[in-house]
């Protein structure tokens, strides 16, 4: 299996095709985000051919949100959001489309981001899914965040960060979960 690299972005980007036009104007666009560090874009290399970006940023969710998809009355007087971070796109190069690199790429951003939820304070990952894909991402874990409607195109969705063992001392501390 060939070794895939997920570098940040280091120079605009023209003429990458994925099949949405939407999603290849913001891989366009991200070189200028990651450099404001608004977000992060990232390429996808395998060997020495660029086969795909995504981006990642940082997104606040509010208290009433959090607690509907978990199912949770806990409030803080210190916080009213959670952080979540958001997989703004995936993209892969139209050409290589279904051949599993996106499903390995998605597994391995989670993995990361999944670690960096023991040291910082990351409560769910989030996304817009295509609606093409919304299958393809539940299969995969995400969920449907509850209450919160898409724009006809997108199906806003999570996967949390909290792990049985975190959700026992939470349990155990305060009886909420």
């Amino acid at each position: 299996m060939s070794v895939i690299k997920c570098p940040l972005m280091d120079r605009e980007v023209k003429g990458f095709k994925c099949a949405n036009q939407s999603i290849e104007k913001q891989i366009e666009d991200s070189y200028f985000i990651t450099l404001l560090k608004q977000a992060y874009g990232h390429k996808i290399i395998i060997g020495d051919k660029v086969i795909g970006y995504y981006m990642l940023h940082f997104k606040g969710i509010k208290l009433e949100t959090i607690n509907a998809i978990m199912d949770e009355e806990y409030s803080s007087d210190m916080m009213d959001y959670y952080m979540a971070l958001h997989i703004r796109y995936l993209a892969i190069d139209e050409r290589l489309q279904h051949k599993g690199i996106g499903t390995r790429i998605l597994k391995a951003i989670l993995f990361e981001v999944l670690d960096l939820s023991k040291k910082y304070p990351i409560r769910i990952i989030t996304l817009d899914a295509l609606k093409e894909y919304h299958k393809w991402y539940y299969d995969i874990g995400f969920r449907d965040i509850p209450g919160i409607n898409g724009d006809g195109v997108t199906v806003p969705m999570y996967i949390s960060c909290m792990t049985e063992e975190n959700k026992k001392i939470l349990n155990d501390f305060c009886g909420c979960c």
